[in-house]
């Protein structure tokens, strides 16, 4: 027999994997220019940033385990290509949990991290 899936577990995994591309986004724009071959994948982010996602989507407060993940990120991003990729992930991934924008752009801040760039959806991974 096949197990029903929730519509409350398909929106769980849609927001964790905008969550994660948020994040992602956040380490991407923080990281050092290097070029070099991308050793973060998309669903390494998403695992990472999954705790974030509700905060970016009701508010409240910030969780340790999201800025521990956010930072966690930050420091494994440190190439171009890293952050090139993770940012391609967080801006296909972060409309799919309906975030408030505002919220995606004050992690950086909650959680101690140096961002000089704001999340919009025309982001330019490539820059």
């Amino acid at each position: 027999m096949a197990a029903a899936v929730s519509s409350s577990s398909l929106n769980k995994v849609g927001y964790t994997l905008s969550l994660m591309m948020v994040c992602l986004f956040v380490i991407i724009i923080t990281g050092p220019a290097e070029v070099e071959s991308a050793a973060i994948t998309c669903s390494a982010v998403v695992t990472r940033i999954t705790s974030c996602i509700g905060y970016v989507q009701r508010g409240g407060e910030v969780t340790p385990a999201c800025c521990d993940s956010l930072k966690s990120l930050n420091d494994e991003a440190k190439t171009t290509a890293d952050l090139q990729a993770a940012c391609r992930c967080l801006t296909a991934l972060i409309p799919s949990v309906s975030p408030n924008p505002s919220l995606i752009n004050s992690l950086p801040d909650k959680c101690g991290i140096p961002f000089p760039y704001r999340y919009t959806p025309s982001l330019d991974c490539s820059k």
